[in-house]
């Protein structure tokens, strides 16, 4: 998924660097997504949160292999970004 220049410009006023802002970029395609236990796309993740939300959760799976964020209904969503590390992307 390509950020989007809002996107860019929340992870900025949250303190990344552009090279860190790469790094998110490039794991919102290979992180896996997990919700009520099965595999959602990036895309169904960002809706089901909301866009700060997954920013929040993307940009820490992006730098700490998993992150785990809540819906406004309370249900979990699991980000599993170690692929990013595995395949040495970064």
């Amino acid at each position: 998924m390509e950020l989007t220049p809002a996107d860019v410009k929340t992870l900025k006023k949250w303190g990344y660097r552009k090279k860190d802002i790469e790094q998110i970029e490039v794991a919102t395609s290979l992180t896996r997504y997990k919700y009520n236990d099965k595999l959602i796309c990036d895309g169904k993740a960002r809706k089901l949160l909301g866009d700060e939300e997954y920013l929040s959760g993307i940009s820490r799976s992006a730098f700490h292999y998993t992150a785990t964020r809540y819906t406004p209904g309370g249900e979990t969503i699991f980000f599993d970004s170690s692929a990013l590390f595995n395949e040495g992307v970064f």
